[in-house]
């Protein structure tokens, strides 16, 4: 059966295997479906944004943490700051309280970052992204909110959705 599209729903696990990789995979089972991360959708959503200087936010261990950073670097982003909680197990990133994340995500230090990219498919961001947005005053993006907004553009449908960050107004 022929796909528009695939998508691979991990960050961390698109940047440490490296989007050729993944998409090299795809390809072997569905060679004409457009190939979709968390990282290149984050990417092609800071680009349509204009956005150059940008803050993340992250659940991950130190070293995982550090990879995401460097991956951003290397697409040419100006990285401001970042954070991370040190989690190392996946369920726990899911167990994460909402009004928790969103209080720390709201007192941290963005300086002159246009934009605060938030990791992890697993961290349940996507729900308080409008919010944030509002009390920061700046673009927030999660890996959720980008792959669905990447991968809408990608199949031709409306990517206008209500209630989800600022991103959602860009086609």
């Amino acid at each position: 059966e022929k796909l528009d599209c695939v998508v691979y729903g991990c960050t961390s696990g698109t940047i440490a295997a490296g989007y050729d990789s993944i998409k090299n995979k795809v390809k072997l089972a569905k060679p004409e479906a457009k190939v979709i991360t968390p990282s290149t959708a984050a990417t092609n959503a800071l680009k349509k944004m204009n956005i150059n200087k940008i803050s993340i936010f992250t659940p991950y261990s130190k070293k995982l943490n550090d990879e995401v950073v460097d991956y951003f670097k290397k697409q040419n982003f100006v990285v401001i700051s970042n954070s991370y909680f040190d989690i190392l197990n996946d369920v726990d990133i899911a167990k994460i309280d909402q009004d928790y994340l969103y209080e720390t995500l709201s007192k941290m230090d963005l300086g002159d970052a246009e934009a605060l990219f938030v990791s992890c498919t697993n961290l349940p961001a996507l729900s308080i992204l409008d919010k944030l947005e509002k009390k920061l005053n700046k673009v927030v993006l999660s890996s959720n909110q980008v792959l669905i907004w990447d991968t809408l553009k990608n199949v031709g449908k409306n990517n206008s959705i209500k209630g989800f960050g600022k991103l959602f107004s860009v086609n």
